[in-house]
């Protein structure tokens, strides 16, 4: 874990985001890296290279992007309180620094 401190502090500077955030964010992008990884290398013969890739793009990636959304929010409601969407009911029912 001592290795991911500079990357952490990475995504502090660049985004603000706070410690534990950035661990998310950090981990988020770990996780997709490595299973981009995992159907780019799939068993042979399984799956043709454009259909897993579409398959990820339509099945992975919205579930990443979502998450990264989540803290972007988060971000903005901290940094813009009083913002015109600050208003608005979350879809999961928590306020926006839930």
């Amino acid at each position: 874990m001592a290795e991911e401190r500079p990357d952490v502090e990475g995504y502090i500077s660049r985004f603000g985001l706070e410690e534990k955030e950035a661990q998310v964010a950090y981990h988020l992008d770990a996780a997709i890296d490595l299973l981009s990884e995992l159907y780019e290398s799939g068993p042979e013969g399984t799956v043709e290279d454009e259909q897993a890739a579409g398959w990820f793009e339509a099945n992975i990636m919205p579930h990443y992007t979502a998450l990264w959304d989540r803290l972007a929010r988060r971000v903005l409601a901290r940094n813009y309180p009083n913002s015109w969407w600050a208003d608005m009911p979350d879809t999961d029912g928590e306020d926006y620094l839930g």
